[in-house]
C-alpha cells in the first residue's frame, strides 16, 4: 500500500500545504486504521482539513490516506454529505479559528462526530472499528443523485463547475436539505438551528 499524494491532485496540494506547518501525528490506533483496507464493497474517501467547500476525493484499495487528512468508508453518501450545504454550514462554525484559511482546521470530535446524521444516511463501525456512511436505500432519487455527484467527483475541483455538474449539486442539496426537515431556500443560521435541535433531542 503506498500513501497518497498524487501529483497535480488538488488534495495533494493542500496536503503539501499543511505539512509546512506542525501538527500533532496520529495516533497507533489511528493508524491501523488507515492502513485497513475499507469493507467489500465500501470506498475509502479523504477529506482535506480545512478548507470550505468541503474537498472530498476518493482513494483506492492499495492507497493509504496521508496523515493530515481525515478518512472516512462508505458509499455515494460520503460526498452528498460532507459536500452538502449542511454540513458546509455545520463545519464553517466547527472548525478551529484562525485569520488565515490555510490554518483552519476541522477536528474529529467538534466537526464530525458531533454532526446529526439524517435517517437517509446510515452510520456506524465495521469489523475494524472504521467509521461508515451510506446511503440507505429506500430514497431512490437521493441514491440516483448522489451516485451522479460521485461519478463526477474529480470534475467537481474544476475552478468553472459545467451547468450540469451545478444543477445536479444544487438538487441533491435540496434533498439533503429536506431529509433535514429544512426548505430549499434555508439560510445558515436556519440550517444551524435544525442540527442543534436535533442534538437536544
Amino acid at each position: 500500500r503506498r500513501v497518497l499524494f498524487r501529483s497535480g491532485d488538488l488534495l495533494a496540494r493542500l496536503d503539501a500545504e499543511r505539512l509546512k506547518k506542525p501538527r500533532v501525528q496520529k495516533r497507533p490506533a489511528d493508524l491501523k486504521a488507515a492502513w485497513t483496507p475499507p469493507e467489500p464493497g465500501d470506498t475509502r474517501f479523504v477529506v482535506a482539513d480545512g478548507p470550505i467547500p468541503v474537498r472530498v476525493d476518493r482513494i483506492g484499495r492499495d492507497e493509504v490516506p496521508a496523515q493530515s487528512m481525515f478518512f472516512v468508508d462508505g458509499d455515494a453518501a460520503v460526498p452528498a454529505l460532507l459536500q452538502s450545504r449542511v454540513f458546509e454550514a455545520w463545519a464553517r462554525v466547527k472548525a478551529s479559528r484562525s485569520t488565515s484559511w490555510m490554518e483552519q482546521r476541522f477536528s474529529v470530535s467538534r466537526t464530525f462526530e458531533t454532526f446529526p446524521i439524517a435517517s437517509v444516511f446510515r452510520q456506524g463501525r465495521g469489523a475494524g472499528g472504521i467509521g461508515f456512511l451510506r446511503l440507505e436505500e429506500t430514497d431512490g432519487r437521493m441514491a440516483a443523485l448522489a451516485k451522479a455527484w460521485l461519478e463526477r467527483l474529480p470534475a467537481e475541483r474544476t475552478s468553472v463547475p459545467s451547468v450540469e455538474l451545478a444543477e445536479i449539486r444544487s438538487r441533491l442539496d435540496d434533498l439533503v436539505l429536506r431529509a433535514y426537515g429544512l426548505p430549499e431556500d434555508a439560510d445558515d443560521l436556519a440550517i444551524l438551528a435544525r442540527l442543534l435541535g436535533w442534538l437536544d433531542t
